[in-house]
């Protein structure tokens, strides 16, 4: 064995020890790694990806068989959220939840270096307390150890929720993106996070700077009059098309300036229905004029198949508006006499079999439990509203970027 003076050191565990004090390659690992992510020809979520699924699960070994403090598992996530900005261009106020939360809450579902690793060193430790070997059992009534299992055994919590277990990590970040002014939005996610797996997967379905762009979107990030008053009361929040409140809700769904985009975003989401559909077999046609006594009506889709015909209609609406309710009023508005008579018409069923529906979502690409249930039998499945979110984030982004591109009278003329 090579005699080592006292400022060399040696491996055990995948921790470099010496004989002046143990040395912990946590944070030279981080920081090479973010570096060389910084610096690979990648795009923004293939970075995102490695990091949340290689880099920082790799960190897990040395940070709970080093010796760190709690003050430098702090320090790791701030690099990495650091990181995360720059590589995705996200504002310096974006909030930690966004971050950390399980993107079935709408978020990026990194690791809490300084909660988690806490939780995963007390486990290992009360798991060395019962162990078979005498040896290991004597070694965990010492005094030392004793000492660091009652400092890394401290009650943890986050934004006020106690946490007991990782997966109470994932249910404090998820309410405090949710209680944020950003976030709030998000409320609904969960119900439906199937459709914001895009986040974490590296997904090649957009690209690098739809992907950010998108992200943006679904966080309420992107640069508003409403969002640059925050700390400057002073500071005009007026929309210049139409004197309303600039915020992000308002460009895309109610201001003047982007009535033409808004009307592309929908029937885009519409088109791709529309093409689900038929091939899943069914007849379909698209706003066909339908006379009623209250005037004509013009239903998105009317699609039939067999005994089967549905009128569906789609409808993107703001983020803090009832999904189920704006679900149901589109069925309400359709499902007259008159309607069902000319679908009877025009398909072969029968009228009172006539089925009516929606395809809701709001503009963070989150859809309505309701419609999810009933259109999975017209064989729109969870990959497919995966795919309608996304496309109602991409053309909600080009809407946002038509508000930015006009002039400031050029709302009076849409």
């Amino acid at each position: 064995m090579k005699a080592i003076s006292i400022a060399e050191g040696y491996q055990y565990l995948g921790n470099l020890d010496s004989a002046a004090n143990q040395t912990c390659s946590t944070l030279d690992i981080l920081k090479k790694g973010v570096e060389n992510l910084t610096k690979a020809s990648l795009k923004p979520q293939q970075r995102l990806y490695i990091i949340r699924t290689n880099l920082l699960p790799r960190l897990l070994h040395t940070a709970v068989l080093g010796r760190l403090s709690k003050n430098t598992l702090t320090f790791l996530d701030k690099i990495t959220r650091a990181a995360v900005r720059c590589w995705l261009r996200l504002p310096k106020d974006t909030h930690t939840g966004f971050f950390h939360a399980s993107y079935r809450d709408g978020g990026l579902d990194l690791p809490v270096l300084k909660l988690v690793v806490p939780i995963l060193r007390t486990k290992r430790m009360a798991r060395l307390a019962i162990s078979p070997d005498p040896v290991v059992r004597a070694v965990s009534e010492m005094a030392i150890f004793q000492q660091d299992f009652r400092r890394w055994s401290a009650p943890l919590s986050a934004y006020g929720v106690p946490i007991r277990d990782t997966a109470g990590i994932k249910t404090a970040m998820g309410m405090a993106l949710h209680e944020s002014v950003d976030g709030r939005g998000l409320s609904g996610s969960r119900n439906a996070g199937y459709v914001n797996t895009w986040m974490v997967t590296g997904t090649a379905m957009l690209s690098g700077n739809n992907f950010v762009q998108c992200l943006k979107l679904k966080g309420n990030l992107m640069y508003t009059a409403l969002r640059a008053t925050r700390g400057r009361p002073d500071r005009d929040a007026r929309c210049d098309a139409c004197r309303g409140v600039e915020s992000l809700g308002h460009i895309l769904q109610v201001c003047p300036r982007t009535h033409a985009p808004r009307i592309d975003r929908h029937d885009r989401v519409n088109e791709y229905v529309n093409t689900t559909l038929k091939r899943a077999g069914f007849t379909t046609r698209l706003e066909p004029a339908i006379p009623t006594p209250a005037g004509i009506r013009y239903p998105d889709i009317v699609a039939w198949k067999g005994n089967t015909c549905a009128v569906i209609d789609t409808t993107i609406v703001a983020d803090h508006y009832s999904l189920d309710d704006a679900h149901h009023r589109k069925v309400v508005y359709y499902d007259k006499s008159a309607i069902r008579q000319w679908c009877e018409t025009a398909s072969g069923v029968k009228a009172d079999q006539v089925e009516f529906s929606a395809c809701a979502l709001n503009w963070r690409g989150m859809p309505a439990p309701r419609s999810v249930r009933e259109l999975r039998k017209y064989g729109i499945t969870n990959r497919h509203w995966q795919v309608i979110s996304i496309r109602t984030l991409e053309y909600g982004t080009k809407t946002f970027a038509h508000f930015k591109a006009s002039t400031a009278g050029s709302g009076s003329r849409v």
